[in-house]
């Protein structure tokens, strides 16, 4: 991957499974090879178990609005 950004002038990369801090350690890795700023976006699509760790999951915003008594949202 690294490659295609020097290579290829990739404008951004879209991380889709891993840990917090292995996403972090990839973004730097990229960021330094290529030339200008890199737009990252994360797909959380559900967050379905084993795409990515270590996070607080909420329910969907529509699971919320469901909800008769909004006094038992978080």
């Amino acid at each position: 991957l690294a490659d295609y950004v020097a290579e290829h002038h990739i404008g951004g990369i879209l991380i889709t499974r891993g840990q917090p801090v292995s996403h972090v350690r990839l973004i730097k890795k990229m960021q330094s090879k290529s030339a200008l700023p890199l737009l990252v976006g994360i797909e959380p699509a559900g967050l379905a178990e084993g795409l990515l760790d270590s996070l607080t999951y909420f329910p969907p915003p529509l699971a919320l609005g469901s909800v008769r008594n909004d006094s038992l949202l978080y």
